[in-house]
């Protein structure tokens, strides 16, 4: 559905979660460009833009992008693939739909990558990347310790001349499937498995930029463009503390420095913000950041709610809600786009058992409430380190944050990287001013940390 919502019930459809990457429905929904300077500092898209101008002796592009979830970060990598697709190709995975998150292990994403690089080689040039290197992907994938299926040893034997029957593409088609239904999948691996190939990285690095310079040069000689490849939710909630730390520190280098392309990668906000920043590797970072509903100085921020109103408005009639009951529910999500959403969601669902045709204040408080709930919750959650804050050292900081008397507060920890990336805390535009979000201003009312006067709260 590409039209405004017209009654309670077309929201589910139009509110979609989903980001934004069909034509159509970008077109149709996708409002805000003009407003992102003004709004949340600058537009990430505008510099990564830039960053991709780049001539062929220039170093590949790459990028950390980092935002809160539901900023929108997938939606603005689809504007920056139609702003630059005279030049650039791009590849998008999934490390939740793509692979087994909690499961997977950094050689993964790798395989991952160049398997979906030579479909879409094949699928765009119409030639077949260079077989003697898809044989040595797939062996490398199926040594000794791995256990595999008939379709990529099938496809082995076909890359490697033994079976000379039929066409050995389509053999490697068939293997490249099974191997990505294993990737998605990997919770049966054996430890002494993952242990071994992560040993063995630096040959499937190496395998693998031999795989990208083929792959370029078909593209580039087919319609002079590049590939460039999009690395999603790998900063979501879902991915276990280890996984992360072992793609982004651990192994890092491997595939972020050593890969002879051009990738952006979603990174987790709390490793940002962490005592183990240092050793991220040495990447170009953009930031998208939070909307503001209320200035510094706790009064409403005009510019902020009109940007989120537009954004709805795209979605969904004004008639649909009562007075204020759009503004309450901006206010509460934190004008983040994935949670207004689903609060809207929520209070139309409120209103339809109601049987009212229009969201009004009951259905946003009973929305509200379960939401302030939620944020409490959050407050006991910890992830990406070893440190473990306690819950009352979270407390005190969101307490300093609010009543700005110590200016240490906004300095960057593992206290302030576990409250941003539960969303407790926002940060705003390129000054870097943070506070607490609308929802856990109420949250520290309820918990009498600060005064039920506070302004800067969700109603």
């Amino acid at each position: 559905m590409t039209e405004p919502a017209k009654e309670l019930a077309d929201l589910t459809s139009t509110m979609s979660l989903e980001p934004l990457i069909d034509d159509n429905e970008f077109e149709a929904f996708y409002r805000g460009e003009d407003s992102f300077k003004k709004v949340r500092g600058q537009d990430a898209v505008a510099f990564m833009k830039i960053g991709l101008e780049r001539k062929v002796t220039d170093p590949f592009y790459k990028v950390f992008l980092m935002g809160r979830s539901g900023v929108g970060k997938s939606t603005e990598i689809t504007r920056l693939l139609r702003e630059v697709k005279s030049k650039y190709v791009g590849i998008r995975f999934s490390v939740r739909k793509d692979l087994d998150p909690k499961n997977f292990a950094p050689f993964d994403v790798i395989l991952l990558m160049m398997i979906l690089l030579c479909e879409k080689t094949k699928d765009i040039t119409g030639k077949d990347p260079e077989k003697q290197l898809v044989s040595n992907l797939l062996g490398w994938f199926a040594d000794d310790t791995e256990t595999v299926t008939k379709e990529v040893k099938s496809g082995i034997e076909a890359a490697t001349g033994i079976d000379t029957t039929g066409s050995w593409w389509d053999k490697a088609v068939g293997a490249f499937v099974s191997l990505k239904g294993s990737l998605s999948y990997s919770a049966q691996r054996r430890q002494e498995t993952v242990a071994y190939k992560i040993t063995r990285i630096a040959p499937l690095v190496d395998t693998a930029n031999a795989i990208i310079r083929n792959c370029r040069s078909l593209l580039h000689n087919h319609n002079g463009k590049d590939w460039l490849f999009i690395g999603e939710e790998f900063d979501k909630f879902g991915v276990p503390p280890e996984k992360t730390i072992d793609l982004f520190l651990v192994h890092g280098n491997s595939i972020f420095q050593d890969l002879q392309t051009n990738l952006i990668f979603n990174m987790p906000l709390a490793l940002a913000f962490g005592s183990r920043y240092n050793e991220i590797p040495n990447l170009a970072k953009q930031d998208i950041f939070d909307t503001p509903v209320f200035t510094k100085d706790r009064q409403p921020n005009n510019d902020g709610m009109e940007f989120a109103r537009n954004v709805v408005q795209a979605r969904a009639n004004d008639n649909l809600f009562g007075a204020n009951q759009l503004d309450r529910l901006i206010v509460a999500s934190g004008a983040n786009l994935r949670d207004l959403f689903s609060m809207i969601t929520e209070a139309a669902l409120n209103a339809r058992v109601d049987r009212s045709e229009t969201i009004e204040s009951p259905h946003v408080d009973i929305v509200v409430s379960k939401w302030i709930y939620q944020f409490k919750s959050k407050l006991g959650t910890t992830q990406y380190d070893t440190v473990k804050v306690p819950n009352n050292d979270k407390i005190e900081r969101l307490k300093s944050l609010y009543d700005g008397s110590d200016p240490t507060a906004e300095l960057s920890d593992d206290v302030l990287g576990i409250l941003l990336q539960a969303n407790a805390v926002q940060e705003f535009n390129t000054q870097h001013w943070f506070a607490l979000h609308p929802l856990m201003v109420r949250v520290m009312q309820d918990m009498s940390q600060i005064s039920r006067a506070a302004l800067g709260g969700a109603k």
